[in-house]
Formats: structure tokens, C-alpha cells, sequence
């Protein structure tokens, strides 16, 4: 089904990256983008569509929100979002390990939290591909990359004397003491000045999943990434207040991608369904033809319960 191209000067200057942080539309849109391409064969062209503009508008909140203009998230959040989309959209297949990689490595050589990110999604991987043969040697393929530039920026921190600001050094030893402050802070700083929706937004998709075993390694890397943000910021000898009020609200963008793909990891179903719909009526390959007639009828939005 295609749809007409819109061009309306009201839509065009009408966007959620607005303000200060218009400089990020276009990124907005080019994260969904990615996102989309790799959902259609999944989803259905209309639901990857609704899919699409639920994550740009998220994302465009967050980025005015936490002020992101200047710093990295908008090219994390894109990455991330590629490597997310490959692993959700690609399992069953290695057609998209190359697309996972590629997310991988910009990750973690974007910044330190996308380091974390990746050895998140590395488990995600693991775990929801876990009864495939060679899967030791796929998660080499697809995290070899993220490694090695890993690598080489370490060592040129520790040739320059940048590590420093990783081995506390910069904020003070790893203390338990502000606990307290570190979890209270981080909570109010989570609404994103509109109490909270993006988080209920994200937990609805998921709860309308929750039965779909994807969905729960999805969660668990939510959780991990959540946990690792409390540790960064508990610090010996000083109060983490500013700290957190500057830099929680653009870290806190990482677990709710992850929420949201929570709500999209595919079920045996969609996979199924789709290998079924590919085959004639005796199991044998469709002809070309065949295989694009049955492609076009195919609407696997439907096996996902939305609408």
C-alpha cells in the first residue's frame, strides 16, 4: 500500500526538535528511519510506520528535555537503535549480523555508556539466540568489531593518561554513602518534564507483550543499564545532586530504547508465519512471481496483536 507524499509547509516546520534543540530533527528522524527499514519485513509497512513515529516522537521529547544538543546521545541513541532493530527484526536469520555489528561498534566507540550498551545487547544476542548452532562464533562476528575499537581507545587513554577519569579519579572512589540521594535523583529526573509518560508509553508496549519470552531479555538489559547508571554515580565525597540533574535525563534515553523493543521482539508466530507464507501448498520455493504476490498479501501485523 503506498501512500502519497505530503508536502505541507505546516508539516514541515511543525516538529517535536524544536527550541534550542532543533538542530536534532533531523537526527529525530534519521534514528526512526533505520528503525523502520529494518521493521518493515517484520511488521508490515503500516504498523513499522506507527511503530517509527512512536520512537522519533519519544526520542524528540527526550532530546529537547534533557538539553542532548552538543552532546553524544543523538549519535548513540542512533546506533543503538540500529543494533536493536537488527537483532529484533533479524532473528532466525544472519542476513542482518553485519547491521548488529555495525550498531555495535558505533556504540561503543561513541562513549563509555555505549560500551555498556553493547556488552547489554551482546547478552540479549546470547540469550535470545541461544538453540542456534555457531552461536559462539556469530557473537564473535558481531561484537568483534565493538572490541577491538573498545580496545584501541583504551589504549590510547592509557597512553595519554585518560583513564584516569574512569578509575575515579574525576568523581572520587566508588561509595555506597549517597545511595540514598543517587536513587531519589535519578527518579526525578525520569519524568521528563511530562510526568513520566515516555516510561508508561514504553511499559504499555511491553505489557501487551509480556508473554513473548523476547521481550523479558529486553527488560533484563533495561534493568542492567538502569543499575549501571546508579553505580556511576555513587561517589565518595562530594553531593552527586548537579551532576545528575545535567546528565540523568540523557543517560535514562539508553533503558527506555530498550523498553521500547521490549514491546516489539517478534514471536515464534511472526517467523513462522512468514517462512509458511513463502512456501506453495507442497513446501517447495515459490517462483518469483509467486514469492512477490504472496510477499504484497502477506500482513503480519496482525500475528502482533496491534491493531
Amino acid at each position: 500500500r503506498r501512500r502519497p507524499e505530503v508536502d505541507c509547509p505546516q508539516v514541515r516546520t511543525v516538529d517535536p526538535g524544536f527550541g534550542e534543540e532543533g538542530g536534532r530533527a533531523d537526527e529525530d528522524r534519521q534514528v526512526g528511519r533505520r528503525g523502520s527499514d529494518l521493521a518493515r519485513g517484520s511488521l508490515g509497512e503500516i504498523c513499522a510506520a506507527e511503530m517509527t513515529a512512536i520512537l522519533t516522537s519519544l526520542l524528540s521529547l527526550a532530546y529537547v528535555a534533557s538539553l542532548s544538543a552538543g552532546n553524544a546521545e543523538p549519535a548513540l541513541l542512533f546506533f543503538e537503535t540500529v543494533a536493536l532493530s537488527a537483532i529484533v527484526f533479524g532473528r532466525g536469520t544472519r542476513n542482518l549480523d553485519a547491521v548488529l555489528a555495525l550498531g555495535l561498534a558505533g556504540a561503543a566507540w561513541t562513549k563509555i555508556e555505549g560500551a555498556a550498551f553493547a556488552a547489554l545487547t551482546g547478552a540479549c544476542f546470547i540469550w535470545l539466540n541461544r538453540r542456534e548452532p555457531g552461536i559462539w562464533r556469530r557473537l564473535f562476528r558481531v561484537a568483534g568489531p565493538a572490541a577491538l575499537l573498545l580496545a584501541i581507545w583504551l589504549a590510547f587513554a592509557a597512553r595519554y593518561g585518560l583513564l584516569q577519569g574512569y578509575l575515579g579519579a574525576t568523581y572520587g572512589p566508588f561509595s555506597m554513602e549517597q545511595w540514598r540521594t543517587v536513587v531519589s535523583e535519578i527518579v526525578e529526573n525520569a519524568d521528563y518534564g511530562v510526568f513520566y509518560l515516555p516510561w508508561v508509553i514504553v511499559l504499555t508496549m511491553w505489557a501487551l507483550r509480556r508473554r513473548n519470552p523476547g521481550a523479558g531479555a529486553f527488560l533484563a538489559a533495561a534493568g542492567g543499564f538502569l543499575l549501571f547508571i546508579v553505580f556511576s554515580y555513587m561517589r565518595e565525597g562530594f553531593d552527586p545532586t548537579a551532576w545528575i540533574q545535567w546528565s540523568a535525563p540523557r543517560l535514562l534515553m539508553t533503558p527506555l530504547v530498550f523498553l521500547f523493543f521490549a514491546g516489539l521482539a517478534p514471536p515464534e508466530s511472526v517467523r513462522s508465519a512468514l517462512r509458511t507464507r513463502l512456501e506453495t501448498p507442497e513446501g517447495s520455493p515459490c517462483e518469483p512471481s509467486q514469492l512477490v504476490e504472496r510477499l504484497n498479501a502477506f500482513q503480519p501485523q496482525a500475528l502482533y496483536g496491534y491493531p
